[in-house]
């Protein structure tokens, strides 16, 4: 969908539609023993018209709904993926290493600038998952890398000498989405 610079009714639309809240308000109701009623929009397949939690409980579900701390919220598929070949003709400005940057009538504006270093991976653990990975555990001081292995095979005999681990950990299931935990099965009677 594309809005207009001078459609202001569909640029505020699109800003009422991003700024909507999680959770409708006016559909949530205090029960007199301290319990929470949150009524649905329509009426589930099994009949139910709410589902009633404990504060605490309403409290966990909503929490879940929360994404972790410089997630990505959005994934692209297919041509609009980072790395897809195809992206440059169809996202403005999107450019590899050894392509020319085009203009928006499509002459080549030379070739495309080279993207700044990777930052180191250390300092990137320790920023996104809170691991310093070059702490050592039995004395507490830095470590210096000294080799960094990409050859599979090697690693893998590295790792078989040193006695750890060298075969590819299974994947742990994914969980179910938030809203697959909340139980409906409650009924549908005056509260």
């Amino acid at each position: 969908m594309r809005i207009r610079s001078a459609d202001r009714e569909g640029l505020e639309r699109l800003i009422r539609y991003i700024l909507r809240p999680a959770l409708a308000v006016e559909r949530l109701e205090e029960l007199p023993d301290g319990r929470i009623a949150y009524g649905f929009r329509k009426p589930r397949f099994d009949g139910a018209t709410h589902v009633i939690l404990k504060p605490l409980e309403l409290m966990e579900k909503l929490a879940a709904l929360v994404a972790p701390p410089r997630a990505h919220l959005v994934c692209y598929d297919g041509v609009l993926a980072p790395h897809s070949g195809e992206r440059a003709k169809v996202v403005a400005g999107a450019h590899g290493p050894g392509r020319e940057c085009r203009g928006p009538g499509g002459e080549a504006l030379g070739p495309a600038p080279k993207r700044k270093d990777r930052e180191k991976w250390a300092p990137l653990m320790r920023r996104t998952m809170g691991l310093d990975v070059l702490w050592c555990p039995r004395c507490g001081g830095r470590m210096d890398v000294i080799a960094c292995i990409t050859d599979p095979g090697l690693a893998e005999r590295m790792l078989v000498a040193m006695k750890l681990p060298a075969g590819v950990p299974e994947v742990a299931r994914s969980r179910p989405p938030p809203e697959d935990e909340f139980d409906f099965d409650q009924s549908t009677g005056e509260f």
